[in-house]
Parts: structure tokens; sequence; C-alpha cells
């Protein structure tokens, strides 16, 4: 199997490590990294060059300190350090252990050693490169969407949450602390404490296959937040429960306003539809769909439960008299000539009676060659005006 060394570039920074590991190195395939023996210099190269991995000496002689020097490449670049000891004492190893690399090696390690460490050393950043962009993407995505993440540990029923949560809160920092479980459910709203114990419950038995809820939150003025809570079980232990639990609450409180809006909006149309007995009616005319509200098919004479078809289409409830100006005054619309449609016609009932309806409606998407795509518009019942009229 083709070595993954193969190709990489190592800045070698120490000379003896240079010494003792070039022909090594080389042979493995890999690429040394050109620099001149001073630290500036080698920090130029670290900042300059391909760099995949930086060997650092410690320990040696009339050199840069190697903890000092390995501080100012991390600084520089994020790269995987290993530090390689020519005679370090414990002391200066002791220096390094706070320095985060990838393992020390000695000046008479194996080439097996020495393959084997590197790689190891290349697979793991690798990894902890990939968690730490996904981190900064999710921290990003939090900032972003007024969101914060949480992690609860099952074993010992602690939760930590991230600061965005108590930002979006309204609780300073310091204000509160991680801890167990009830901090976050003190602050549920009793009516939808029951279905988070039931949504979280059915996911971690197994029964639902994600666990995604909406609630209330109550934050540090009294009012309340709707949140959007979405977790799934990021550890197991070896017989398959669950022992870690990670979240994310996104706060959705403008979006359920507006649908709060949107529902009252829709109330006090519906109650105007039915208080004035108007249908309203949507035509989309390239397939001739035709969408008829509950009121409009009452008010063309269909029976509940009914609605237009091949075998009983709306116009045939249309008064034969009728039937052709209505026609006449919608395809006059429908060529442009009139801004919108208005006209007075008469259905016939199933009881046999009669009830004068005005429609209105209007094109409201055209084709770029002009032609008709959709037509919108309300039907009303003016029986009542007639009768008066005619009386």
């Amino acid at each position: 199997m083709k070595s993954m060394l193969v190709g990489k570039t190592i800045l070698l920074a120490g000379a003896g490590a240079h010494q003792a590991l070039s022909q090594p190195l080389q042979a493995l395939g890999c690429r040394l990294a050109a620099c001149s023996p001073t630290l500036d210099a080698l920090l130029i190269a670290v900042q300059q060059q391909p760099v995949d991995l930086l060997v650092v000496e410690i320990g040696a002689q009339g050199q840069p300190d190697g903890a000092q020097a390995a501080r100012m490449f991390l600084r520089a670049r994020d790269l995987p350090v290993i530090f390689y000891a020519s005679g370090a004492n414990c002391d200066e190893l002791e220096k390094v252990r706070a320095i985060p690399s990838y393992g020390v090696m000695v000046d008479s390690v194996s080439a097996r050693q020495l393959q084997a460490t590197l790689e190891a050393a290349l697979a793991l950043f690798n990894v902890h490169h990939a968690e730490r962009l996904d981190a900064q993407r999710c921290q990003l995505a939090l900032e972003g969407t007024r969101a914060g993440a949480w992690e609860w540990n099952l074993v010992n029923n602690q939760v930590s949450y991230s600061s965005e949560i108590y930002t979006m809160l309204g609780i300073p920092a310091g204000g509160a602390r991680d801890g167990q479980m009830d901090l976050l459910k003190s602050l549920v709203h009793p009516e939808d404490l029951p279905g988070c114990h039931a949504a979280m419950g059915s996911y971690l038995n197994g029964s639902a296959g994600h666990y995604e809820h909406e609630y209330r939150l109550r934050a540090r003025d009294g009012s309340y937040l709707w949140v959007a809570d979405r977790a799934r079980i990021t550890l197991r232990a070896a017989g398959g429960r669950p022992i870690r639990v990670s979240g994310v609450l996104i706060d959705i409180t403008a979006n359920k306003q507006a649908e709060l809006r949107r529902r009252e909006e829709l109330s006090r149309l519906e109650f105007a539809v039915q208080a004035t007995r108007t249908g309203v009616w949507d035509w989309h005319i390239a397939d001739n769909q035709n969408y008829f509200s509950p009121m409009l098919l009452e008010l063309l004479g269909f029976a509940p439960g009914q609605a237009p078809g091949p075998h009983n289409p709306w116009r045939q409830h249309v008064h034969p008299e009728d039937l052709p100006g209505l026609s006449a005054a919608q395809a006059y619309h429908l060529s442009g000539a009139t801004p919108s449609m208005e006209h007075e016609f008469r259905t016939v009932q199933p009881d046999g009676s009669v009830c004068w309806l005005l429609t209105r409606g209007q094109v409201i998407e055209r084709a770029p060659d002009g032609s008709p795509r959709r037509m919108l518009g309300t039907t009303l019942d003016i029986t009542a005006r007639k009768q008066a009229e005619m009386a």
C-alpha cells in the first residue's frame, strides 16, 4: 500500500533533526522544505511554503528553543507538529508538554517508527482539522440564526449550554451555570413540558427516528420565546444505550408571531366571506384547473360534497339565458381589452330557485407573449339586492 507520506512536504527545524531525518524522509517519498537554520527563516518558510508537517528539534545546544519555535510556528499556521528530541532533558520535555503536538521522537527512531509516527500525526491532524472547521461552521450558523448548542450527558444528567442560549434568553454571562436538566426544564412553559418529555422519551427509547420539537421558553424578562429544539444521540455505550445527546435550540419566535398574524388574518377573512356570502375562485388557464371555495360551490348550486367535474361542470349551473353574457365578459377581459372583469348572472339552485351573483376577476399572470395564464376573482351573492330592485 502506498504510504500517505509520499509527496508530503516536511519542514525540519533543527540541525540535528535535519541530519538524522533527511535521508529517511526522502526514502519515504517526502519532500523537504528548503530554508536556512535561523528562526526567522524557518518562520518565513512556514508562512510561505506549502508545508504539511513540522518536525521541531528540542534539546540541541546552540539552537533556538524548540518550545518557543513551535509556538511561533503554530501562531503562523495550523499545522501538525512533532518534536524530535536529541539529548533533551526532563525540563525541556516538560516545556513542550503544554504545546499541542502529535508526539515526540527520539534520535534513535527507526525508519518504520518514523513512518508510523508521521502517518499517525497526519491522519489525526486531518480529523482534528475537519472537526475544527465543522465547529467554526456551526458557530457561524448559530450566530446568524439566533441559535445555540447544548449537550446532555445521560450518565450524570449534566447539561452544558453554549453562550448563545443564555444570550437568547437574556441571561447575562455568568448569570447562570450549566448543570442538571432542571435548569432548562424550569424555563419551559408548563403547557409544553409534557410534550417535551414525550418527544425526547420516544427518541431515546427508539420509537421515534429523530428528535425535533417546538415549545416555549421563559426569558429573563418574563416573556416567552418559541424555540425549535433538534437533537441526536452522539455517543452510545457498548450495548447501544445512549449516553450523550447533542442538540441545537433555534429561536423561531418571529416565525410563530408571523404565523399567528396569518391565522388571525385568515380568520377575519373567513368571517367576512361567510358574513357577506362571498366565494373565491382561482383559475389556472393553461391546464383549465379551477379552485372554488366552499362558499362559491354553494352559491353555484352544488350540493354539499359535490364539486365541478367533467360530468357536472360549473357552467351547467349558470342560468341558460345568462351564460352567453358571462362567457363574453370573460373572453373580453382575457383578450386584454379591460383591466378587470365584472358581471352579474344567475345560478339555478338544486330546489329550482334562482340566486343572483356578482363576479369580479382579474388576470394576475400572463405569458411573455401576453396570453393569460392565471385569473383570480370573487363571487358575491346579490340576490337580496336584486329582489329589492324588482319589488
